[in-house]
C-alpha cells in the first residue's frame, strides 16, 4: 500500500475547521483490506482536537491497483494552549 497526504505541512488556526486530504493506492494484484490509526504530539493537543469526519479506525478495502482518496475533518478547539505551535499528526496505514 502506498498512503500519503496531499500536503505535508498544514497550518491549521485555533478555531477553524480543516480537511486534510490523503490518497491510498493497492500496488498489488490482490484485494487488501487495512485500517489507519494515528498519534498527535504533543499529546496534550489531543484534548483540544475534534475529528468530525476520519477513515481512521474503519477498514477499508481496495482492489489490486485501486486508489482511493479519504479525508480527516478537524477542528482545533480556540481555547488551545497557546504555548502548542506545532503538533504532528502521525498516521499508520496497516493491513487488517
Amino acid at each position: 500500500l502506498r498512503f500519503n497526504s496531499d500536503q505535508k505541512k498544514i497550518a491549521i488556526k485555533p478555531g477553524e475547521v480543516k480537511t486534510i486530504n490523503y490518497s491510498v493506492e493497492n500496488t498489488s494484484k490482490n484485494s487488501v483490506s487495512a485500517m489507519a490509526t494515528f498519534q498527535v504530539y504533543p499529546a496534550e493537543l489531543k484534548d483540544y482536537m475534534t475529528k468530525m469526519n476520519c477513515f481512521c479506525y474503519e477498514k477499508q478495502t481496495l482492489k489490486g491497483g485501486e486508489k482511493e482518496k479519504y479525508a480527516l475533518v478537524l477542528l482545533v478547539d480556540p481555547n488551545v494552549t497557546k504555548n502548542i505551535k506545532e503538533a504532528i499528526i502521525q498516521f499508520v496505514f496497516f493491513k487488517k
